[in-house]
């Protein structure tokens, strides 16, 4: 059973039943809308499109966030490096005030995926006057990024309100939140959505690494967003930066996405290049809970062409023993320590799986931050919880109501992975759950034979 899961992007290329049903038999354990293309209408359309193809299909909304672009303009411009150019209504149209964005004399302003780089100079009339460090062609609706600016704009934006607006009674699994900055953008898309929908950082500004560990301890997830936070650091810091976000999603126990142009080519072309391989070998072996397709899948000439490759690249990866393993040390939750000797209680009897008897999916995610070598089989009484769960590493979740004894719930737990086939009759398995009751924290773990 493969354990990094694969997220693919839903467009116009894979949005019919049958793209979406086989894109699942090739292996997508999540379905990724994308609502910086969609009316909130569009959104809400594409989620139940998802879910009629592919019934407990995993569903998350990716909310598009501030935007902001070169406006409109009647031809490319041309800034030259060591000339001056004022950016705002008086020279280069943008699409909001950068006064009011908060930068300030000194801080960079980039163009168009950082090709072109200028400096703040002096407030002007008219605008911001720049130096151009690095020149380039422009052109209307290129984006505009801000690397040292603490920008002012929240992260959830009044179009990302309608979209959870036009979504709510879908039961959308995941919802994740662009160009986060601090913990309180999370919380604040925390306060919009249900308790059962888990919310996921995507860390795309330079200016969320100050506070990437308070932001990972009030979100359910992080997704290295390589895009934009490759334009916002220097490119050699992007690897470095990419270990340090799985690090730290690591020691919170949430699950980190790795994301962006992981099999870019596949877009036109029917075979990933070398580097590409590699790139998405590199995320499965440091560690990755998921990694993400985008263009691929949403508009490339063969979705499910780009899905198995990625799946292939995994699968060779996790047979070849080469998973980053996670440490042990330091003092943590009573909950943690229980995952963490289930672990190795499993590694040491020769265990098939672990069982997680789970109401709200927290014993999972314990297990799965472990990286156990065995499949964690999760079962609990909510759907909800089970598609949530289908993003976390080496996580197989189940549906099944569960007694209120422990040893009831897991001679049912087991009986429910066995007719799934992913346990089998003598099979050694490690229970791990509570015994106070069913929505309490694990307390117990145990040998069984099935």
């Amino acid at each position: 059973m493969a354990k990094c899961k694969i997220l693919a992007t839903v467009g116009p290329a894979s949005s019919s039943p049958e793209v979406l049903a086989s894109l699942a038999v090739a292996g997508v354990s999540v379905f990724r809308v994308n609502a910086s293309h969609l009316s909130p209408e569009g959104v809400a359309s594409q989620v139940v499109g998802i879910r009629e193809a592919v019934p407990g299909a995993c569903v998350l909304v990716d909310l598009q966030g501030p935007k902001m672009r070169i406006g409109e303009l009647s031809a490319p411009v041309e800034l030259v490096a060591g000339e001056s150019v004022v950016v705002g209504s008086g020279g280069l149209p943008v699409s909001f005030d950068l006064r009011e964005a908060g930068v300030a004399v000194g801080d960079r302003v980039l163009f168009f995926d950082g090709r072109v780089e200028c400096v703040a100079v002096a407030w002007v009339v008219g605008g911001l006057e720049c130096l151009v460090v690095r020149g380039g062609l422009v052109s209307s609706r290129k984006g505009v990024n801000l690397p040292d600016t603490l920008v002012s704009f929240p992260a959830l934006t009044d179009a990302d309100r309608d979209v959870l607006s036009a979504v709510v009674g879908l039961d959308v699994d995941w919802v994740a939140l662009s160009f986060v900055q601090t913990a309180a953008d999370m919380l604040a898309l925390r306060e919009l959505v249900p308790a059962s929908t888990g919310i996921m950082a995507k860390i795309e500004r330079s200016a969320a690494l100050a506070d990437l560990d308070a932001i990972a301890a009030v979100s359910d997830a992080l997704l290295v967003a390589r895009g934009d936070l490759g334009v916002e650091l220097p490119f050699e810091d992007l690897p470095v930066v990419q270990q340090l976000i799985l690090d730290r999603g690591r020691a919170a126990q949430v699950p980190v996405v790795c994301a962006t142009e992981m099999l870019e080519s596949m877009v036109l072309s029917s075979r990933p290049t070398r580097a590409e391989v590699t790139d998405v070998a590199h995320a499965v072996g440091a560690g990755f809970d998921a990694v993400m397709l985008s263009a691929e899948t949403a508009v490339g000439v063969d979705p499910c062409a780009a899905v198995a490759a990625m799946a292939r690249v995994r699968d060779r990866v996790e047979s070849s023993g080469v998973v980053a393993v996670v440490s042990d040390g330091g003092v943590v939750s009573g909950s943690l320590a229980v995952a963490r000797a289930a672990q190795q209680l499993a590694a040491d009897t020769g265990a098939s799986a672990v069982l997680a008897l789970t109401a709200s999916g927290h014993t999972a995610r314990m297990l799965s931050s472990c990286r156990p070598s065995v499949p964690v089989v999760a079962v609990t009484p909510s759907e909800s919880v089970a598609r949530r769960l289908m993003l976390l590493w080496g996580v197989e979740p189940l549906v099944s109501s569960r007694p209120s004894r422990i040893d009831e719930a897991a001679d049912a737990a087991a009986g429910c992975a066995v007719a799934e086939g992913l346990v089998f009759y003598g099979d050694k398995v490690v229970v791990c759950g509570s015994r106070v009751g069913p929505t309490a924290d694990a307390d117990a773990i145990w040998v069984q034979t099935i």
